[in-house]
C-alpha cells in the first residue's frame, strides 16, 4: 500500500509541476534551456549547478530546472530561473517536454544518465561530478557510446580518470566549478598560539576522518603538543556507525582536539581565518569544496591524491599531497607543517590562493560556462 501511495503522490507532484511549466513556458520569451538534476538541496553538485545557472540567466536565457526531488534551492528566487519537481514516470515527463522547443539541455550529475540521450536533436551538456564510488554503482547502466549531440564535462581530471578506468572513454572536457571570493580579511589567532589544523566534512568513510585521527595519534608527542585539531562535520544517514567510531576516537584521544557538529554559512569564514592548515583526507572526491575554499583563503592545504585538486597542484609549492592510502606520508606532512618555519607554511597558502584565482574564481567560471551551453 505504501508503494502505491508513494507512486500516486509522486505522479501527482509531477503532473502539477508539468502544468506549471506549461504556463511559464508560454509566457516566456527568448532562448530556453532545460536542466535535469537529482536534487535542489544545498549539497555540492546542486549548489555549484545553481551558481552556474545564475551566470547563464544573467545573459537573458530562460532556464527550466527539472529536479527529481525538492530542496532549499527550489525556494530561492532568481530572475529567469524556474524550478519544478518531477520524478516519475519518466516517459510521461519526456513526452510532455518534447512538445516544446529547447535551445540547449544540461544534465547535472552521473545519476541523471537516463536523460542524456532523451532529446537527440538538442545540444546536450552532461556535467559529471562523481568519482569511483558512484561510477562503480552505475557502470552496468551507463551507455558506452553517446549520441553526437551530447558533450561530456567532468568537474575534474579525477572524474575523467575514474570514467576511463571503468571503460567509459567519452570525449570529455573539464569544467571546474566557480565559487564567490569570500576570503576572510582578518586572522583570528588563538591565545594559546597552537598551530591549528582544520578538517571539514560529513562524518563518513569517504571523507576518511578516522584515517586522519590515526595519523594524528602517531605524530611525535612533542609535535602534537604544539597543535590543536578542529573537526567539523555532521552525522548523515547511513553512516551512523562510522560517525560513532569517529566520535569515540576523538573522546579517547583528548589531545587538543575539538569537534563541532556544524557551523553556519556566516561563520565559516571565521573558521578558515582561525586555521593555519586545512586537511582533506578523502578517498574518492572529485573536487572537494573545502579544498577550494582553503585555496581561496590562502591556507596551507594537505590533501590526498584521490582529491580532484591534487591533479593541478605542485607539491610543497602550493599544497601538500600524500598518496591516498599512505598514512606514513600523511604523518610526515602533518609533522612537516609543525616543524617548518611559519613563513614557509604561509607561503604555500599564498601560492594556493593563485590556484583559486586561476581555476575556481567566478571570473574564470564565467568565461568557461558559455562553452557549456553554446
Amino acid at each position: 500500500m505504501n508503494r502505491i501511495y508513494n507512486y500516486i503522490k509522486s505522479y501527482s507532484i509531477t503532473y502539477n509541476s508539468l502544468l506549471k511549466l506549461k504556463k511559464v513556458y508560454e509566457n516566456t520569451n527568448g532562448k530556453k534551456i532545460l536542466v535535469f538534476t537529482h536534487a535542489m538541496n544545498e549539497g555540492g553538485a546542486p549548489l555549484v549547478l545553481w551558481e552556474a545557472l545564475k551566470l547563464i540567466a544573467e545573459k537573458g536565457f530562460s532556464i527550466f530546472v527539472i529536479s527529481s526531488s525538492g530542496g532549499k534551492l527550489c525556494h530561492y528566487t532568481e530572475k529567469n530561473i524556474y524550478t519544478f519537481v518531477a520524478k516519475r514516470p519518466l516517459f510521461v515527463i519526456r513526452k510532455h517536454l518534447l512538445r516544446y522547443e529547447w535551445d540547449s539541455i544540461i544534465v547535472n550529475t552521473l545519476i541523471m544518465y537516463k536523460w542524456i540521450q532523451a532529446f537527440p536533436c538538442v545540444k546536450t551538456s552532461w556535467w559529471v561530478h562523481e568519482g569511483n564510488t558512484y561510477i562503480e554503482k552505475l557502470k552496468n547502466k551507463l551507455p558506452k557510446n553517446l549520441n553526437s549531440n551530447v558533450s561530456v564535462y567532468c568537474v575534474s581530471e579525477w572524474t575523467k580518470e575514474c570514467l576511463e578506468r571503468h571503460g567509459f572513454h567519452y570525449n570529455t572536457k573539464v569544467l571546474y566549478y566557480g565559487i564567490e571570493d569570500n576570503m576572510c580579511k582578518n586572522n583570528y589567532k588563538n591565545k594559546n598560539d597552537l598551530l591549528t589544523f582544520l578538517f571539514i566534512g560529513s562524518l563518513c568513510d569517504r571523507k576518511n576522518q578516522l584515517f586522519f585521527l590515526e595519523a594524528v595519534e602517531k605524530m611525535k608527542t612533542s609535535l602534537q603538543n604544539k597543535c590543536q585539531f578542529i573537526i567539523i562535520g555532521d552525522r548523515i544517514k547511513g553512516y551512523e556507525i562510522y560517525a560513532n567510531q569517529v566520535l569515540e576516537k576523538i573522546n579517547k584521544m583528548k589531545r587538543n582536539i575539538k569537534y563541532i557538529n556544524r557551523v553556519s554559512h556566516d561563520e565559516i569564514s571565521k573558521v578558515y581565518a582561525e586555521a593555519d592548515v586545512v586537511v582533506s583526507c578523502s578517498i574518492d572526491d572529485p573536487l572537494p569544496v573545502v579544498v577550494t575554499e582553503a585555496f581561496m583563503n590562502s591556507k596551507c592545504t594537505i590533501l590526498s591524491s584521490n582529491s580532484g585538486q591534487s591533479r593541478i597542484v605542485s607539491n610543497y609549492i602550493d599544497a601538500l599531497v600524500y598518496k591516498a592510502d599512505s598514512k606514513s606520508q600523511l604523518i610526515d606532512l602533518l609533522e612537516y607543517t609543525v616543524e617548518s618555519d611559519k613563513s614557509e607554511i604561509e607561503k604555500i597558502g599564498y601560492n594556493g590562493r593563485k590556484l583559486y584565482e586561476k581555476y575556481f574564481s567566478i571570473d574564470v567560471f564565467k568565461k568557461n560556462i558559455f562553452d557549456f551551453i553554446s
